[in-house]
């Protein structure tokens, strides 16, 4: 098989570098899931006590030239949530997510059974995450060179994954990679990813945890605070700015005001202008100069501006002061790349 100009030995990698590749996955899965076991069995207990039986959840995925096998994960989801799903990605169904569940998902943490796919040879330790066959079918298998990714293993460790939200679209995640399936047999590579991981998900777990203590015990239960009850939840908001666009021949977009804070849903804007009369609804621009990765390893960090475009609608205006409006806007990205852009950037979910 051919890629790109390079000869492919079978199974995804170069003649020399297979059984060094075989024998790095069985020796890095084994050595994890020696050292995970008190994790492994600490996290089986807790999700016993809290949410029941069945603590494991067993799915059908593509491997390997699309043969199927089973994915093993600790269980974050509601039961029936593969019926009430009907092939279709979780998206913003958070209702589906155990409380339990949000913690492993968020952390990565649910995917350590998957160590023992591993040795089962049907993953590999770092390369494209797997999928399952509706998704594939029906999200998937019209993406451009989407189906590259089957000339490897699917893999427990998916970069992409690392470097982008749970919601991000398919095709950019399949443009990720792409780019990165050549390194895959790269023995040099496959480790520097594995210690990226470990810090990305040490960095994650105390971060969480220490959120959930101060909100969960000190907050509401030693000081009586509220207890959040939204749906979603807000990510504070510091320098993006709200412009919209001008109802003319120019199509230009004019400064409105500052975001205060942003959801998956919807945003909360701050303005001098009194908006009621020119935007019931119409397209608006959210601009930031956020810290962005240089290269996919993530090493590098400079200043970039970040854009995204999206149709906005006023649900809620409440007057702050004689010339200073809060408005609740609901919004709807433009495209699937702007959707990206604001759950990479704005809304903060990657794991780095």
């Amino acid at each position: 098989m051919k890629l790109q100009g390079i000869f492919i030995h079978k199974g995804g990698y170069h003649r020399p570098a297979h059984w060094a590749n075989e024998l790095l996955n069985v020796f890095i899965a084994a050595l994890l899931g020696i050292i995970s076991l008190p994790v492994f069995v600490l996290i089986s207990l807790v999700l016993w006590c809290i949410q029941g039986r069945p603590v494991f959840y067993q799915g059908t995925r593509l491997g390997i030239h699309k043969n199927k096998y089973q994915m093993y994960k600790f269980r974050t989801l509601v039961t029936n949530a593969d019926a009430q799903l009907r092939g279709k990605l979780l998206g913003s169904r958070r209702e589906l997510v155990t409380p339990a569940g949000k913690f492993l998902r968020d952390t990565r943490l649910d995917e350590l059974p998957q160590l023992w796919n591993v040795l089962k040879r049907d993953m590999d330790m770092v390369g494209p995450r797997p999928v399952r066959p509706e998704i594939y079918k029906h999200l998937c298998k019209n993406i451009p060179n989407y189906d590259r990714r089957f000339i490897v293993r699917p893999a427990l460790i998916g970069i992409s994954q690392l470097f982008t939200p749970h919601s991000t679209p398919k095709a950019i995640r399949s443009h990720i990679d792409n780019h990165l399936l050549r390194k895959q047999e790269d023995v040099f590579w496959n480790i520097f990813a594995l210690i990226l991981t470990a810090f990305v998900v040490m960095r994650s777990i105390v971060s969480i945890g220490i959120r959930i203590f101060f909100n969960k015990l000190i907050l509401q239960k030693l000081l009586g605070q509220y207890k959040e009850k939204r749906m979603h939840e807000r990510v504070l908001q510091k320098q993006v700015s709200v412009y919209l666009q001008l109802k003319d021949e120019s199509g230009n977009f004019e400064y409105v005001g500052k975001a205060i804070d942003i959801n998956p849903e919807a945003l909360l804007l701050r303005s001098n202008l009194n908006l009621d009369k020119h935007f019931p609804e119409g397209v608006i621009k959210l601009k930031a100069n956020v810290k962005s990765e240089a290269g996919i390893c993530g090493l590098k960090r400079s200043d970039k501006i970040k854009r995204a475009f999206c149709k906005g609608t006023v649900y809620r205006k409440t007057r702050k002061g004689d010339n200073l409006w809060d408005y609740v806007i609901m919004y709807q990205p433009l495209s699937p790349f702007n959707f990206y852009q604001m759950h990479q950037y704005f809304l903060s979910e990657s794991m780095a």
